[in-house]
């Protein structure tokens, strides 16, 4: 009897320790609901702050790349500009020594073109003539100097000739001077161009003048022989020429066959020197 009390005892303390487990598990579980949602709670905001730090860097992101492409864009601009300032620059430039190079182009041409008027050149061709004969120089000398002289001035071939103190008759469209002392000379001088002109025929012409004229002196001749040789192919056809007849031989620089100097007689009357250059002026 006795053994069957402590039994009894001993399951219910058995009994009143597992009820005082379930009441303690009871007390338990919304301590740990609690724990579970404070633990959810915790995991959610954590997982909006690491969105909402990802977003920021997101946006961070994008507005350094936005700041990067705007750099870039306006890097890109500022570039575009300045190359077209330069290319601007550079043509004006350009356009600037255009202007200048023309510019001294014009006043070098014009400069040279006033060393080349007629007043020129004969200006020119008068002083040679002038020191010549005040130098005793021979005609041919003359000649010579005058020849090398306007063809520098001139820039091209020319021909001269010059009869020094002699009676004289001059046509045509040739530079030609007196000197400045006013004696019996002259020089011509013209550009030239070539032709084919034959001696025999000329003298033909000169010989046929002092003919006609008889004694009606140079001028006389002179006239005929222009009227003779003016558009006439044989001689200087349609260019400018430069003729002189005179009492004296003159003395000549120039090229065969676009110069000739020949004698013209007929009987009794005296003989005259006719001289032709072809080109003038």
């Amino acid at each position: 009897m006795k053994r069957k009390r402590h039994l009894t005892k001993h399951l219910l303390t058995l009994l009143l320790q597992q009820h005082q487990k379930k009441l303690k598990r009871q007390e338990n579980k919304p301590k740990k609901a609690i724990e579970l949602a404070e633990k959810y709670k915790l995991e959610a905001a954590a997982a909006q702050a690491a969105e909402a730090e990802n977003q920021a860097l997101a946006k961070k992101e994008a507005i350094r790349k936005a700041e990067e492409e705007a750099a870039r864009k306006a890097a890109e601009e500022a570039a575009r500009k300045a190359a077209e300032e330069a290319a601007a620059e550079a043509e004006r430039l350009r356009l600037e020594a255009e202007r200048q190079k023309a510019e001294a182009e014009a006043r070098a041409a014009a400069a040279l073109a006033a060393t080349r008027t007629i007043s020129a050149v004969e200006s020119n061709m008068r002083d040679i003539l002038n020191r010549g004969i005040s130098n005793n120089w021979s005609g041919g000398s003359i000649s010579d100097m005058l020849q090398d002289a306007i063809a520098a001035r001139l820039g091209q071939s020319v021909q001269c000739f010059v009869c020094l103190d002699c009676s004289f008759s001059y046509t045509g469209n040739a530079y030609w001077v007196r000197p400045s002392n006013g004696d019996a000379s002259i020089a011509v001088c013209g550009k030239y161009v070539s032709r084919d002109i034959s001696a025999s025929y000329f003298d033909g012409i000169c010989d046929d003048a002092v003919e006609e004229c008889k004694g009606d002196g140079k001028s006389c001749i002179r006239d005929e022989v222009k009227a003779a040789i003016t558009n006439n192919y044989n001689m200087c056809g349609s260019h400018n020429y430069g003729l002189l007849v005179s009492d004296d031989k003159t003395a000549y620089n120039g090229y065969t066959g676009s110069v000739e100097r020949v004698e013209g007689d007929y009987w009794i009357f005296p003989d005259v020197q006719c001289t032709i250059i072809c080109g003038g002026y």
